[in-house]
């Protein structure tokens, strides 16, 4: 894995950080960072001085389906590589790339209702264990722009779940990626307020997550 991340970080070198000292001690922290394609997990994972649990696709986190995913979606669409050499450079780098996510301990993101549950459950005792949350809930994971989907909206709901069992708040910071730019910069978090009804506290973090983070994208 060290091998790996050394040569990770020679493709993808370090960008500028600000922000940081945003975060605060002690308290339940969720990045919400735009995608940029690989840049923006990689980039985080990478470089950020700090204990991320990634949530990732599931299909990513599993042998069936790992290859798969990597030849349509990245290889194919992102890099626009022949269907062919997708294939097979897929079937190469699929067993690194398990291997990977297993390292970093990611959360496997699940479409379907027993499926979200469980994303959430790992959720709340990846906070619970003091780990920081990392999502990507972006309409485009591929774009440059950062617009959250209305129904991606629902990790506000490890919020609402913390504040119902543990009587703990969580705090969301919106975080900007710019490739061109090569920075990333986290701005100033908002909390979740455990005494206001969840829709009105959906709305009010995904509009400032939506606003701040399309300020800093490319």
């Amino acid at each position: 894995m060290h091998v790996i991340q050394k040569i990770l970080k020679i493709i993808y070198p370090k960008p500028e950080i600000k922000g940081q000292e945003n975060l605060k001690k002690n308290q339940y922290t969720i990045l919400a960072a735009n995608h940029l394609g690989v840049y923006g997990p990689i980039w985080l994972m990478l470089w950020a001085d700090l204990e991320l649990r990634p949530w990732i696709t599931a299909e990513i986190m599993e042998k069936t389906t790992c290859k798969k995913y990597l030849q349509k979606n990245f290889f194919q669409n992102e890099l626009g590589w022949h269907p062919q050499i997708s294939k097979l450079i897929a079937t190469i780098i699929a067993p690194i790339c398990l291997r990977i996510v297993k390292e970093i301990k990611g959360i496997p993101v699940y479409h379907g209702t027993k499926g979200i549950k469980e994303t959430l459950t790992l959720s709340q005792k990846s906070l619970q264990a003091g780990s920081t949350l990392l999502i990507f809930p972006e309409i485009d994971p591929t774009g440059d722009t950062y617009q959250l989907r209305a129904l991606q909206g629902g990790f506000i709901r490890i919020a609402m779940e913390t504040c119902r069992n543990e009587g703990k708040t969580v705090i969301f910071y919106p975080v900007g990626i710019s490739k061109k730019n090569k920075r990333i910069i986290i701005d100033k978090g908002i909390e979740y307020n455990c005494q206001k009804p969840y829709p009105e506290e959906k709305e009010k973090i995904i509009s400032y997550l939506t606003e701040m983070s399309s300020k800093n994208t490319d």
